[in-house]
């Protein structure tokens, strides 16, 4: 099959959908490779080549016309279509071809080639193919296996913590090519990468004698929605450090598996402070009325002369109907109770 035909099937969507022809007899590529288990790019690597039981000419393919949509509009297509019998034969009788090549191949330098991807050299050091590196168990990106030759690599860091490049050589190929040397890459760069590309962040950092979490351990740890750190660092005030926020952040860089991605990880001591401050036992001292009774702080969201009494019964009776579980969700407790949502969440998880 010509490269251009091959470029030409590859623009359009259903390149890869099976379709038969004469009555079942003749078929696309799909439908062969669903036939016969096999490859499709396979299948036109050995028909550009020819096939051993035919003295290596081509298997004879016949265009068909058929009409989908494309990306201009409805228009013809082509595709090449075989006969079943004919590549059943002649697929299982390259299946059949003897190997020309049995490993292990030694080479001049003094090492040898496991298999046709593998190569170990004369200190025992293993060496893979760059088609070696995209199968498993590495599951590398070609593409980016072939940059990071010439580029340094940024899973890769050399004794001044800086990226490098791969460790790579040049080699005897295991058999005769067009090609005198090929490139091999050191497996246990290979093995760094896949390992890096694997890895997690941290789910727990110690920075300034201080602990943090991510934002899914901070919810974990101390069962709350992801709204209470979010808010709580970008918008909520801190009652113990006066003009800043309640949530200390910290940010680092990690190296994804597209690319460098940033966490951001929340303080665990900010959290417990903040919540001790407005909880009962660890309340902020409270000004005092005229009559004798402490009343409840003017700040946002508060109405002057609402007795911390009142607050006390409001929070037992919202707990104790969470509790029993008499309503089925926050939002009917706190319609119950004539308080908003947010403000039965908060007092459900202590935070008010």
């Amino acid at each position: 099959m010509s490269t251009g035909l091959i470029s030409k099937l590859r623009s359009w969507k259903d390149w890869g959908v099976p379709r038969t022809y004469e009555n079942g007899e003749r078929g696309n590529i799909p439908a062969l490779a669903k036939r016969f288990n096999f490859d499709p790019w396979e299948f036109r690597y050995q028909q550009s080549k020819g096939w051993p039981d035919l003295g290596g000419r081509r298997l004879r393919g016949v265009q068909e016309k058929i009409h989908q949509r494309g990306p201009r509009g409805a228009r013809p297509k082509d595709e090449i279509t075989f006969r079943f019998d004919e590549v059943g034969a002649s697929w299982a009788a390259f299946l059949k071809r003897p190997k020309s090549t049995t490993y292990p191949v030694a080479t001049a330098d003094g090492g040898k080639w496991c298999s046709i991807r593998l190569y170990q050299g004369a200190d025992g050091r293993r060496w893979r193919t760059v088609a070696g590196t995209v199968c498993k168990p590495l599951n590398l990106p070609h593409g980016s296996v072939c940059r990071w030759i010439e580029k340094p690599c940024r899973f890769l860091k050399d004794s001044a913590g800086n990226a490098r490049t791969m460790t790579s050589c040049l080699v005897q190929p295991p058999a005769s090519r067009n090609s005198k040397e090929v490139t091999v890459l050191l497996e246990e760069d290979l093995k760094a990468i896949a390992a890096a590309r694997k890895a997690a962040p941290k789910v727990q950092i110690v920075h300034d004698s201080r602990h943090y979490f991510t934002l899914r351990e901070f919810c974990r740890v101390f069962e709350t929605s992801t709204y209470v750190p979010i808010y709580w660092s970008k918008k909520r005030k801190s009652k113990i450090r006066p003009g800043e926020h309640a949530l200390r952040t910290h940010t680092e860089i990690h190296q994804g598996k597209r690319g460098p991605i940033t966490v951001t990880y929340y303080c665990k001591e900010d959290y417990e402070a903040e919540r001790r401050a407005v909880n009962n036992g660890g309340r902020l001292p409270r000004p005092q009325s005229q009559a004798g009774t402490q009343t409840a702080s003017q700040g946002p969201g508060r109405r002057p002369g609402v007795t911390l009494e009142r607050t006390d019964r409001l929070r037992e009776a919202v707990l104790k109907d969470h509790q029993e579980k008499k309503y089925p969700s926050v939002a009917a407790l706190g319609k119950a109770h004539r308080i908003s949502r947010s403000r039965a969440s908060q007092i459900i998880h202590g935070l008010a």
